[in-house]
């Protein structure tokens, strides 16, 4: 398997890839349609933005994996950092090491560009994606909660 940046190329196969972003048993939002819009907003903004950069896991000719990044401002101490905007691999390549992989790319783009911190987000029921930022040395920095009200008003 080869990382690298991706190519123009590459997008055609990222796109699909990038549906496995928009799992029901993972996002838990109460409106799902709106989430997929979104989600699809942001990947055509990841794929033509210049300030994301974009590495790819290939396996011959297939992309089986990819991690988008660019720089974030931390809202409370307002320091530049390195930001994971998505990480994607395909379903059947899960268990394979192309997740811990493409972090550690995120992890060295992130130190090439001078950041102290690299920063993602996930959502609490995507347990496979936790334990593999876990196991390489994420922690919890904030916690968002939500809950879902009657939409009758009780």
């Amino acid at each position: 398997m080869v990382i690298r940046e991706m190519k123009e190329n590459d997008k055609a196969q990222i796109v699909p890839l990038a549906v496995r972003l928009n799992r029901t048993d993972v996002v838990g939002v109460n409106d799902f349609t709106s989430f997929r819009r979104k989600q699809e907003t942001l990947l055509n903004e990841t794929l033509t933005d210049p300030s994301f950069t974009i590495y790819v896991a290939k396996e011959e000719e297939a992309v089986v994996g990819y991690i988008a990044l660019r720089e974030h401002m931390h809202y409370f101490t307002e320091e530049k950092q390195g930001y994971v905007a998505a990480l994607v691999v395909a379903s059947e390549h899960e268990g394979k090491n192309v997740g811990k992989r493409l972090l550690a790319k995120g992890e060295q783009w992130a130190k090439d560009h001078g950041y102290t911190y690299l920063k993602l987000e996930v959502f609490g029921a995507n347990k496979r994606a936790i334990s593999l930022y876990q196991k390489a040395g994420y922690q919890v920095e904030t916690c968002s909660m939500i809950k879902e009200l009657n939409r009758d008003g009780v």
